[in-house]
């Protein structure tokens, strides 16, 4: 499976694929293309600290 560090920072952080492409700047359809093929480790990279900020802001909200 392409992408695999991705999806699974994607699973385990409650984040919906959607909510990734929003804060890239893309539209899902787009994201979902790209996780056809792996991506390389610089953009892989980024993803993943995207995820991770989407889920403390998401962690932080439920809180309130």
């Amino acid at each position: 499976m392409e992408n695999l560090k991705v999806r699974e920072a994607l699973r385990s952080n409650n984040v919906l694929a959607w909510e990734l492409a929003e804060a890239m700047g893309i539209v899902d359809c787009t994201l979902s293309k790209w996780m056809r093929r792996e991506l390389p480790a610089e953009k892989q990279a980024v993803m993943l600290q995207m995820i991770e900020k989407i889920a403390k802001q998401k962690s932080s909200k439920e809180v309130v």
